[in-house]
């Protein structure tokens, strides 16, 4: 027997579809398709004008979008399609066999399922295939369902789709055995140095894409700058006074008629000197900043209305420093 499984339906295989790749310049999506195929091309030796195709066309049928495998043809006119299945799919190839044989049946063509293990043996058996002929298939065959080569591509997949697939994957991912073999299948991939770098460059054009680069002009001295999507977001998209540097920041807003914020020292320096006049006035009584104490130094215009040190941090600044510390610091701010 060429090929055998040793277990009976896909929730409680251990294997995912193992390989995939070209002959013929027909790109299979697993071992059963690239039998099939090397039956057709030794069949082709013996019945003139028989040709066949792999996915060439896409039906809907009953609002469901189906691609089948092979499309073969006698004297260029189409005479069947094949649905390849493993035979583990019993029921999924019965509901293919169920639902789709009416309509090409109708329009006079012949459509079939494959997924028996004798029917596989039987073409291997009539096209001369072995062992050495699949082994050498299987090396030079590749892992890669990306773009053009998955099976869904060009599909939208429907709400329903994407949570049947979900599902399927689930039950797949709750076999141990199944884990422990794709676990093994990735970390086999990962060591080639190619498969990473293939990995990394998909990583950095999708986050080029999240997180474009904007290049922008600075209104005030003329110079570019390369910038990151956020920081053209939050700074550069909706103010026309932002610079390249805080100098022409700063520029821009005076000739727009902003007041510049001060910085924080200024109302560090601006209520120190209001605790050292405070502190002379009672001698050696114990000072506490209060509330009170920051509210009205902010109507009186000691501290800033709109400065960006909040109450609390005021209080748990000045609360910590002693008188002389208050006087030594207000007078080097003098």
């Amino acid at each position: 027997m060429i090929r055998e499984k040793l277990y009976r339906d896909k929730k409680n295989s251990n294997c995912s579809r193992g390989y995939a790749g070209f002959y013929k310049e027909n790109y299979l999506r697993s071992l059963n398709e690239f039998m099939f195929a090397y039956y057709l091309e030794k069949a082709k030796e013996r019945f003139k004008g028989l040709t066949y195709g792999v996915e060439e066309q896409t039906y809907v049928v009953n609002g469901v979008s189906y691609k089948p495998d092979f499309f073969i043809y006698l004297k260029d006119k189409l005479w069947g399609v094949v649905e390849i299945k493993d035979s583990s799919a019993k029921e999924s190839a019965e509901r293919y066999q169920k639902n789709f044989t009416s309509y090409f049946e109708s329009r006079g063509i012949k459509y079939l399922v494959f997924y028996k293990i004798r029917w596989y043996n039987k073409i291997n058996k009539k096209s001369g295939l072995n062992e050495i002929g699949i082994n050498k298939w299987k090396k030079e065959s590749m892992y890669d369902y990306g773009g053009s080569n998955n099976p869904r591509f060009g599909l939208k997949l429907t709400e329903e789709s994407k949570r049947k697939i979900g599902e399927k994957t689930k039950i797949r991912f709750s076999n141990e055995g199944y884990k422990q073999a794709f676990r093994k299948k990735v970390t086999e991939a990962m060591k080639d140095p190619l498969i990473r770098s293939k990995i990394s460059i998909g990583q950095k054009k999708v986050h080029q894409k999240k997180n474009p680069r904007h290049i922008v002009i600075c209104p005030y001295c003329g110079t570019e700058k390369e910038i990151s999507n956020s920081e053209y977001i939050n700074f550069w998209k909706n103010d026309p006074t932002k610079g390249c540097c805080g100098w022409c920041t700063r520029r821009l807003r005076e000739q727009s008629g902003i007041v510049y914020k001060p910085s924080i020292d200024i109302d560090k320096k601006a209520i120190k000197k209001r605790l050292r006049n405070e502190v002379i006035l009672l001698d050696n009584r114990v000072i506490m900043v209060s509330s009170d104490d920051i509210r009205e130094a902010k109507n009186n215009g000691v501290i800033h209305k709109n400065s960006p040190l909040s109450e609390k941090t005021l209080l748990k600044y000045f609360n910590t420093l002693s008188k002389k510390e208050i006087l030594n610091e207000s007078n080097k701010g003098n």
